[in-house]
C-alpha cells in the first residue's frame, strides 16, 4: 500500500472518531458498538488502525475524549508485558505507515493540549524501545533535540520527558552524538523560568547518572564500555546545577534538589582508573565542601528584611557548622569576634517569625556541638548564656510544636557546653528552676500536646541535673531544690504518657546519682513506679529506661538498696521468662544483676542461683536459635555472651569472700566455659575483624575464666 493509498482512507478516519465517541457514551448499547467496531477494525487492519489512531491523537480539531482514547489505545497496543510480542506487533506493519505514524507523534508533542502530548511522548517511548536497538529510527533523537528547542514551555517539557526515556533506556548509547547540543539545551532549561521544564531537564541528568551507575555495577571487575555522559561533562554540569540552589518557591519547597546527581556523579568517578576523572570528581567535591566563604554569607543577611532569606541563611550557616565544625575543631579563618556575631544574631533570629526560629535553633544546636571540648568557643556561650538561655525559652514557648522541640534539642546542648565556674553559672543553676515551675503547670494538663512537652522538659530537667552534678558548688546548690524537684518528678509518673514517664524516670535516676545515699528518703514512694516500668514488657523503650535507673539507684545507694531487691529481681525473673521480652532488654537485664551485685556484695547470696542460672541456661537457649549468617545476629550473640561473662565476673568480685557463693557457682562452670569456648573460636575464626581487644567479648570472657579460677583457689 502506498503513501497515497493511505491518505486517501478520509471515511476510515472520520469512522474512528465516531467509534471512540461512541466508545465512551453512557448508553450501554451504543457503548458496546463503538468498542466491538474498533475491536473489529483493529484486527482485519491493525496497520490501518494504528494510523487512524496517531491521526485522531494529533489532529487539534478532534474532540479531547476521541484524542484520550487514541491516545490510550495506542499505548496498549503496543505495551504487551511481552516485548517480543511488543516488536512483532510493530515491525510487522510496513515502514511506511511506521514513518507517517511517528510523524505524527512527533507533530502531536507540539499541541496544545497535555493530555495529547503526554501520551504521544509515553508512545514516542514504546516505539523507540523497538526500533532504535535494531538501529531503526535514527532521526529520533534528532528531532526532540528540534522539539526542545521551540518557544512554548509544554512542547520543550514533551521532547524533555521522551529524551529523559531515553536516558533511563538500554539504548541511551544514542544520546553520545548529540552531548553538546543536549547539555545546551538542558542547562537552559534550568536556567529558564518554567519549573516544569527544568525539572525535567535535571531528571535527565539523573536519568543518565542512575543508567550509568547500573551499568557499572553490572560490569564489576571488567572494563566498562557504555559512553560515560556523565564523566565528559562532569565539570560543567557540577557548577550548571549547583546554580539551581538559588531557585526557591514562594512555599518554601525546594524542588530543584540537585546534590544527590552531584554525588552520584562524584561517587561514580572519585575512584575512576583514569586520573583526569578522578581530578575532575574531586575538584567537583570540593566545590559543594568549599561553598561560599563565610565573609559572603555573613550573618548580616539574618537581619535582611525578607524573612525567607533569613530563614536560608540560618540553614545554610547550620550546614556549616554540622560539615566543617567537629568538637574541638573550629575553622581556622572565623574569629573569636565572628563567633560573637553569630551567636548575637541567632539569638535575636529566636524571636523572628516561626520559620526563622526554627532554623536559627538549629543553627544554634549545630554550632554549640562544636564548643563541647573547645574553651574557644565555650567562651563566647559563656558571656551571653543568659541571653541564650532565655531566647530559647521564648523560642519553645511558641505555639508550633516543631519550634519547641528544637528550642528544648538546643537547649540541652547549650547546658552541656556551658562552663559551670562558680562566677559563671548561675544561669544554669535558675534554669533548672524555671523549668521545674514550667514542669509544674504542664503536668496539670490533661493535653495530649502538653505531654508532649512534659517530655521535653524532664529531658531538659535530666541534663541539667547531671551537668549540675559535676561540680561540688554547684551541685550543693541543685540539691537545695532536691524535694521540690522529687515531688514533681513523681507526679508525672501516674500519667498515661508513656514517652514522659520514661523521661521523668531517667531524671531520677540522673538525681539518684546527684544524691547518693541520702536518694534512701524518696524510695519509699518511687519504687512502685521503677517496678511498674520494669514489669511493662509491651513498651521495651519504658522497661529499658526502668532497667537503666536500677543501676544508677544501686549504685547511689548501694547496701541500702537491699530492702527492694527482693521485688526487682523477682520481676526481672519474670521478664527474662516471658515470651514478650524484648531481644535488647536481656543484656541489660544482665548487667542489672551485676548492678544489684556490686550494691548489695554478700547479700546477693540468696540470688545467686536463679541469677546464674537465668542468665546461662538462657543465653544458650536464646543463641542456639540466632541465624548465624545474619551479621547482626551475630553481633547481638556477642553482646549476649559478653554481658554474661561481664555479670558473672562481678558476681564472683562481690561474693568473694564466701566460700559457699563459689560453690554455688561451680555447677554453671562448665556452661559457662561452654559459652567462652564459642566465643573464641567464632571470634577468631570467623570474625577476626571485629576483635577489639580493648573491650570485646573475648576480653570478658578471659577476665571471667581469670575470676573462675580465682575463686576456686
Amino acid at each position: 500500500m502506498n503513501h497515497d493509498s493511505v491518505y486517501s482512507k478520509e471515511k476510515m478516519v472520520l469512522k474512528i472518531t465516531r467509534y471512540l465517541l461512541d466508545a465512551q457514551l453512557a448508553n450501554a448499547e451504543v457503548r458496546n458498538e463503538g468498542k466491538s467496531a474498533l475491536q473489529r477494525i483493529q484486527q482485519e487492519n491493525p496497520p490501518q488502525f494504528l494510523l487512524s489512531l496517531s491521526y485522531e491523537l494529533s489532529d487539534e480539531r478532534k474532540p479531547m475524549a476521541t484524542r484520550r482514547l487514541a491516545g490510550i489505545l495506542l499505548m496498549n497496543l503496543l505495551d504487551a508485558k511481552d516485548a517480543t510480542t511488543n516488536e512483532h506487533l510493530w515491525m510487522s506493519i510496513n515502514a511506511s505507515f511506521r514513518s507517517h505514524v511517528k510523524g505524527n507523534l512527533l507533530n502531536t508533542l507540539g499541541s496544545s493540549v497535555p493530555e495529547a502530548w503526554h501520551a504521544a511522548a509515553q508512545v514516542i517511548a514504546k516505539i523507540a524501545s523497538i526500533e532504535v536497538p535494531i538501529k531503526e529510527w535514527p532521526q529520533l533523537t534528532g528531532s526532540l533535540l528540534e522539539t526542545a528547542k521551540a518557544k512554548e514551555p509544554d512542547v520543550k517539557l514533551a521532547a524533555f520527558q521522551c529524551l529523559v526515556s531515553i536516558a533511563s533506556s538500554t539504548y541511551y548509547h544514542v544520546l553520545e552524538s548529540h552531548i553538546e547540543t543536549l547539555f545546551e539545551l538542558t542547562a537552559n532549561a534550568i536556567k529558564g523560568d518554567d519549573e516544569d521544564v527544568a525539572l525535567q531537564a535535571i531528571k535527565f541528568w539523573c536519568s543518565v547518572c542512575d543508567k550509568e551507575l547500573d551499568l557499572q555495577a553490572s560490569k564489576i571487575g571488567v572494563v566498562c564500555t557504555h559512553s560515560r555522559l556523565i564523566q565528559r561533562k562532569l565539570l560543567s554540569l557540577v557548577p550548571m546545577l549547583l546554580e539551581t540552589l538559588l531557585k526557591q518557591q514562594e512555599d518554601g519547597i525546594w524542588n530543584l534538589a540537585i546534590v544527590p546527581i552531584v554525588m552520584k556523579s562524584i561517587d561514580n568517578n572519585i575512584k575512576n582508573y583514569d586520573c583526569q576523572l578522578r581530578e575532575a570528581a574531586i575538584r567537583a567535591l570540593g566545590s559543594i565542601l568549599e561553598g561560599p566563604t563565610f565573609e559572603k554569607l555573613r550573618p548580616t543577611s539574618m537581619t535582611d528584611q525578607n524573612s525567607r532569606l533569613k530563614e536560608t541563611t540560618a540553614w545554610a550557616l547550620g550546614c556549616i557548622f554540622k560539615l566543617l565544625m567537629k568538637p574541638g575543631n573550629w575553622l581556622p579563618d572565623i574569629s573569636e569576634t565572628k563567633v560573637e556575631q553569630i551567636v548575637n544574631v541567632l539569638v535575636e533570629s529566636m524571636y523572628d517569625s516561626p520559620d526563622v526560629a526554627k532554623e536559627a535553633c538549629g543553627a544554634f544546636y549545630c554550632l554549640v556541638q562544636s564548643f563541647k571540648s573547645f574553651n574557644f568557643g565555650s567562651s563566647v556561650v559563656t558571656k551571653r548564656l543568659s541571653d541564650i538561655i532565655y531566647s530559647l525559652i521564648q523560642a519553645a514557648e511558641r505555639t508550633d510544636v516543631n519550634i519547641r522541640s528544637a528550642a528544648y534539642e538546643t537547649l540541652n546542648e547549650v547546658v552541656i557546653c556551658s562552663n559551670l565556674a562558680e562566677e559563671s553559672c548561675e544561669p544554669v543553676v535558675s534554669l533548672l528552676t524555671s523549668i521545674m515551675l514550667k514542669v509544674r503547670e504542664t503536668t496539670t494538663s490533661n493535653d495530649r500536646e502538653n505531654k508532649g512537652d512534659l517530655a521535653m522538659l524532664w529531658g531538659v530537667a535530666r541534663v541539667l541535673i547531671q551537668k549540675l552534678s559535676t561540680t561540688d558548688f554547684t551541685k550543693k546548690r541543685m540539691l537545695e531544690t532536691e524535694a521540690f524537684t522529687m515531688k514533681e518528678l513523681l507526679k508525672v509518673l501516674p500519667c498515661d504518657s508513656s514517652t514522659a514517664r520514661g523521661e521523668a524516670i531517667c531524671a531520677i535516676g540522673a538525681l539518684a546519682s546527684a544524691i547518693g545515699p541520702n536518694f534512701e528518703t524518696h524510695m519509699l514512694r518511687f519504687h512502685k513506679y521503677l517496678e511498674a516500668g520494669l514489669q511493662n514488657l509491651e513498651d521495651y523503650q519504658l522497661c529499658s529506661k526502668s532497667v537503666g535507673v536500677v543501676g544508677d539507684i544501686c549504685q547511689a545507694l548501694g547496701h541500702k538498696m537491699l530492702p527492694y531487691c527482693k521485688d526487682i529481681m523477682r520481676i526481672l525473673y519474670m521478664d527474662l521468662s516471658s515470651d514478650d521480652l524484648h531481644l535488647s532488654l536481656r543484656p541489660q537485664i544482665f548487667s542489672c544483676f551485676r548492678d544489684v551485685a556490686l550494691a548489695i556484695g554478700e547479700h546477693f547470696e540468696s540470688y545467686l542461683v536463679d541469677a546464674v542460672e537465668k542468665m546461662v541456661l538462657g543465653t544458650t537457649d536464646v543463641c542456639a536459635q540466632l541465624d548465624d549468617s545474619d551479621e547482626d545476629m551475630w553481633e547481638y550473640d556477642n553482646l549476649l555472651k559478653r554481658s554474661v561473662f561481664e555479670a558473672c565476673s562481678c558476681l564472683l568480685q562481690a561474693l568473694y569472700d564466701s566460700l559457699r557463693s563459689s560453690q554455688l557457682v561451680f555447677p554453671y562452670a562448665i556452661k559457662l566455659l561452654y559459652l567462652v569456648d564459642s566465643v573464641m573460636s567464632d571470634d577468631i575464626q570467623n570474625y577476626p575483624e571485629y576483635i577489639d581487644h580493648g573491650s570485646s567479648v573475648v576480653t570478658a570472657a578471659v577476665k571471667l575464666v581469670g575470676d573462675l579460677v580465682d575463686a576456686a583457689c
